[in-house]
């Protein structure tokens, strides 16, 4: 019973496949999106010429909605057979991957092919009848009719194919240039570059112009590559070429690991990595610039850039994790940030390619710059905060020494410490860094060091500062008791201590803070 339930399951899915159903596009339902390329023929190094597909092209079905054909010589083209049997009569034809230079609709028509339309990033915004993002047609399918269309996709770069077929109903859901996120993209990069030169010029930090250097080139970067801002903004196709648009990638690309270099303490922790990295960066940078001029192939720069982003995303994250292990704190920010920022492009990248006409997806690009932005952002605040803090000097000094703390969980370490300090462990009078390592169950000049990376201070500094804190409080909300019970309580052995480490602290004297400070009055 069960072997005959199994043979009619694999027939009757066997008929359900393409290569025993009749490989025709049937609409039938209002609100609709059908992908078109699973249901079509493709031919591969076609002629340019249209008159000449049918005697020249070799056809092959296909399997999939999305396909990636690669570098190709000749065009792409693919013919399907629609019929329509719902009552909308307007319907639109979308080529999901929009970074294409030519895309063009052909509908067969005695015999020959009529051109429709022509479209992508190479064609001007006002030969478009839909001004989408992706390069759409709009097609005119009367009720009960068939139709048979071939569109040819011709471009320098990998050509990624995926064709969808919707009614007017559903292309509402889609994005329009001037409704996505390219626009947000824009404003928070020239935030950033207002932000860095700000920077700049009031602290002198020379991280803020790589900051800078890295903004500018990744706006560029990102206005070659939303071809419809260029189409549809500023109606032009002037700088659509592939060799532009590559290599102002790979030089933003080579920018962003040369912020790296001098956003992680990278010449401190990895002296040798550090050269190596910078000279890579600079090097990816000038490629890219050769290539705008047309020194490099496009295709040369893509295998470097593929390389470069490869070599960046195996640096960033374990150098990331070193430095903040080792005590460098900014490098927090990016530990976090980073990954989403992945996502997010891993998304974007394969947006024409798996999520047809999801509108989050297809603007994951700019959600991931959005977060690159504010993470990086941050990284240089805190940077410039820690170096001006004189923590850098501390960490710095950490690294000189040998680490005593390989092994141990730092985090951990930390919030025990912090524990016991919230438990008042200060204002034991014979509180010395031994008792103190004996509570957290490490060696005293394992202690002493992770107080040093975790503070950028030493032990009897972060004492003295928990117990001045501590006397601020009592000496403004206890009236009635005197400075030295106050001194007492909160460990120091005697006034004149309290008084000089107050003073050393606050600028002030405990008689003098009271006075000023004090939030209660005797009744």
């Amino acid at each position: 019973m069960i072997f005959r339930f199994v043979c009619c399951f694999v027939v009757c899915c066997a008929l359900q496949s393409p290569a025993f159903a009749e490989r025709v596009v049937d609409l039938t339902v209002q609100g609709i999106r059908e992908d078109i390329l699973s249901m079509s023929e493709v031919c591969l190094n076609g002629p340019f010429d249209p008159a000449k597909v049918e005697s020249e092209c070799t056809w092959k079905e296909t399997q999939w909605a999305q396909e990636s054909f690669g570098y190709v010589e000749g065009p792409v083209w693919v013919r399907f057979h629609v019929r329509n049997r719902t009552a909308p009569t307007h319907w639109l034809l979308i080529s999901e991957y929009p970074w294409i230079d030519h895309v063009d609709l052909f509908e067969h028509r005695d015999g020959n092919l009529r051109l429709v339309e022509e479209s992508g990033d190479s064609v001007s915004v006002t030969r478009a009848s839909v001004p989408a993002k992706q390069p759409t047609f709009a097609l005119e399918l009367p009720s009960n009719q068939e139709r048979v269309y071939y569109v040819r996709f011709v471009g320098n770069a990998e050509i990624y194919i995926g064709l969808t077929l919707e009614d007017n109903l559903t292309f509402g859901t889609r994005s329009f240039s001037v409704r996505d996120l390219f626009v947000a993209f824009v404003g928070m990069s020239l935030l950033v570059f207002v932000a860095n030169s700000f920077v700049w010029f009031r602290l002198r930090a020379p991280l803020s112009l790589y900051y800078c250097l890295f903004n500018v080139s990744s706006l560029a970067y990102g206005c070659l590559l939303d071809g419809s801002f260029l189409r549809m903004a500023l109606k032009t196709t002037r700088f659509s070429d592939d060799q532009l648009h590559f290599g102002i990638g790979l030089f933003a690309a080579g920018s962003i690991l040369l912020l790296w270099t001098r956003l992680i303490p990278m010449s401190d922790l990895f002296p040798r990595l550090n050269k190596f990295s910078r000279w890579y960066a600079i090097a990816n940078c000038a490629a890219g610039l050769l290539t705008v001029i047309g020194v490099f192939p496009h295709l040369v720069v893509d295998v470097l850039a593929r390389i470069l982003m490869m070599y960046s995303n195996l640096l960033f994250y374990p150098t990331a994790i070193i430095a903040y292990r080792r005590g460098f704190r900014p490098a927090l920010y990016p530990i976090f940030g980073m990954p989403v920022f992945s996502v997010f492009m891993f998304c974007y990248l394969m947006s024409g390619v798996v999520f047809s006409g999801n509108l989050i997806w297809k603007n994951s690009v700019w959600y991931a710059y959005l977060v690159e932005y504010s993470v990086f952002f941050a990284s240089m605040v805190s940077r410039i905060r820690f170096e001006t803090s004189g923590q850098m000097e501390t960490f710095r000094e950490s690294l000189a020494r040998k680490s005593r703390l390989t092994g141990l969980d730092i985090e951990q370490l930390r919030l025990r410490l912090e524990e016991q300090l919230s438990q008042g462990v200060y204002e034991d009078e014979t509180l010395s860094i031994a008792k103190l390592a004996l509570l957290l169950k490490i060696r005293p000049d394992q202690l002493s060091e992770l107080i040093n990376v975790l503070y950028g201070m030493g032990f009897r500094r972060l004492i003295n500062s928990r117990r001045v804190m501590k006397a601020q409080e009592l000496l403004e909300t206890q009236l009635d008791r005197t400075v030295l019970a106050i001194a007492l309580d909160t460990g120091f052995g005697t006034k004149a201590a309290f008084n000089r480490e107050f003073k050393l602290q606050t600028g002030l004297t405990p008689t003098e803070y009271r006075r000023r400070n004090s939030t209660l009055r005797r009744p």
